[in-house]
């Protein structure tokens, strides 16, 4: 059995019911220890504690459901830096101005070059250069088509040069994708003179997308958020700016691509006062996607973080935070109750422990994990 990261550890306890769900893990091997294909193990950095546990609150009384994560990690008894994580896909973005963060669908407003149906479109994207360059040519892209694999190419010419097969690499989610001729090992490099110069584009498959072209120089990279400025000395290239030829491409708004109304919102609970950094991650396999990182400095930070998928006319609950001799938590507010989330933390090599309680109309019910 192989994990795409080489990584293990344990499950410590889990419940299943009809109200919630439990599941606390154990990941301090994943911390210390990695593992080579041939699952050879070599230690890392240790940690003290690596404890993550999930509960999930299922509907039940009115109250919509929602899930409650504890990530208790000490490395040793010094003070660190600990950064929380949240990554979401490429389809989506991040808004942190107020609490709760919030992770919605993002909607393209910039048109695309594009085809309805097989043909011969074509268009010229003219551009100078104030001096010499070395470089390479990205396109933001997409396959548009309810097939990617049938939707995914284009015919490219630089300067009348010799015309490459492109296929795209970002399947069907906009994103940068470099022009390599079908069948080469790397990108293609381009030298160019100072002066004038045209790109030309030739449909391949209907329904491929283009929405900017960027001319890279060779020591830049190519900027991993399709929403991002030129990097120095490139030049971008909108949709917009092409010239048709004979057979002209379609030029409309992108069509909608795993686009929803619901956001996922979530809570940071606790500890409070850390850091927000938003960029993107590159994948070793998937693309790129956006990322959250929330930082904050101690010894025993405790990260507690409610997510809540959310529709438009749903309740947002009140989250408070909820400090205790030997654990943390949340009170959890809704229209129809209370809901109070209590983690115990563990000690020495015995878990932590959680505890529910649900109050509704004076009535209440409760849960505890059994250590």
């Amino acid at each position: 059995m192989r994990y795409h990261n080489r990584s293990g550890g344990a499950v410590s306890g889990f419940y299943h019911g009809e109200r919630l769900d439990w599941i606390r893990v154990d990941a301090r091997e994943a911390w210390s220890v990695r593992y080579d294909q041939n699952w050879t193990p070599t230690p890392t950095s240790p940690v003290q504690r690596a404890e993550r546990t999930f509960l999930f609150v299922r509907p039940h009384d009115g109250i919509p459901p929602y899930l409650v994560i504890e990530d208790d990690i000490v490395k040793d008894e010094e003070e660190h830096a600990y950064t929380w994580q949240w990554h979401i896909p490429a389809s989506m973005v991040f808004e942190t101005d107020d609490p709760p963060w919030r992770a919605r669908s993002f909607v393209a407003k910039a048109p695309v070059l594009t085809s309805a149906g097989p043909g011969k479109a074509s268009a010229r994207f003219d551009f100078s250069l104030p001096r010499a360059m070395s470089c390479r040519l990205a396109g933001l892209v997409r396959a548009g088509g309810a097939d990617p694999g049938k939707s995914d190419s284009f015919f490219v010419t630089v300067d009348g040069g010799r015309r490459l097969l492109w296929d795209l690499s970002s399947g069907s989610i906009l994103g940068w994708s470099f022009v390599q001729d079908r069948g080469a090992s790397e990108p293609a490099r381009f030298t160019l003179s100072a002066g004038k110069h045209t790109i030309r584009l030739d449909e391949r498959e209907p329904e491929a997308e283009l929405a900017r072209l960027l001319i890279l120089p060779d020591k830049q990279s190519l900027p991993l958020d399709p929403r991002a400025e030129a990097p120095p000395g490139a030049i971008l290239l909108e949709a917009a700016e092409a010239t048709m030829g004979a057979e002209a491409f379609l030029l409309q708004t992108p069509k909608p691509s795993g686009q929803t109304n619901v956001t996922l919102d979530v809570f940071p609970v606790r500890p409070s006062g850390g850091k927000i950094h938003l960029d993107w991650f590159q994948t070793s396999r998937e693309g790129a996607h956006p990322r959250l990182q929330y930082t904050v400095r101690g010894r025993r930070p405790c990260f507690v973080m409610l997510l809540y998928p959310r529709r438009p006319g749903m309740p947002s609950p009140r989250v408070e935070a909820i400090e205790e001799a030997g654990g943390v938590g949340a009170e959890v507010s809704w229209p129809q109750g209370t809901d109070r989330i209590s983690f115990t933390q563990g000690t020495g090599k015995n878990p932590g422990e959680t505890q529910f309680r649900r109050t509704v109309k004076g009535r209440a019910w409760t849960w505890a994990s059994l250590p």
